[in-house]
Order: C-alpha cells, then sequence, then structure tokens
C-alpha cells in the first residue's frame, strides 16, 4: 500500500514510493507548501505557496485477485 510519484514538475528529488505519512513530510512548510488529497484519497498533491502543483502519486494497492492477475 503506498503512493508512487507520477508528476514531478520541480528539480527537487521527491521520493518514487511513499506511504501516507511521509506524503504529509513531503512538502516544505516553512515555504508555504502543503499537501491535498483528492478522488478519495487515491492521488495526493503538493502545492507550492501559490497553490500549483509540484508533485502528484498515484495511490496503488496490491490486490491479490483473479481480476487483477488477468489484467496484468
Amino acid at each position: 500500500m503506498a503512493y508512487h510519484l507520477t508528476l514531478n514538475l520541480t528539480n527537487r528529488a521527491f521520493p518514487a514510493r511513499v506511504d501516507s505519512d511521509r506524503i504529509m513530510r513531503l512538502a516544505k512548510r516553512a515555504r508555504g507548501e502543503s499537501v491535498g488529497f483528492d478522488n478519495g484519497g487515491d492521488l495526493a498533491l503538493i502545492f507550492d505557496a501559490d497553490g500549483r502543483t509540484l508533485a502528484q502519486y498515484d495511490y496503488r494497492a496490491r490486490c491479490f485477485s483473479v481480476e487483477a492477475y488477468l489484467n496484468n
């Protein structure tokens, strides 16, 4: 159960895979950055002080179903 980096619009090195606790610590609060969640928590966004997106993470849970097996 982890978030995977799908978009990085900065020259900062964001981690490729993080858990939900780490997502909350990615924003540099001293610079006014913030974290937002969308799509029921499946999408995590890191915003700058002006509200522009810096990075985007998608949530991917491991699923051991027949459907997941056939689709991968």
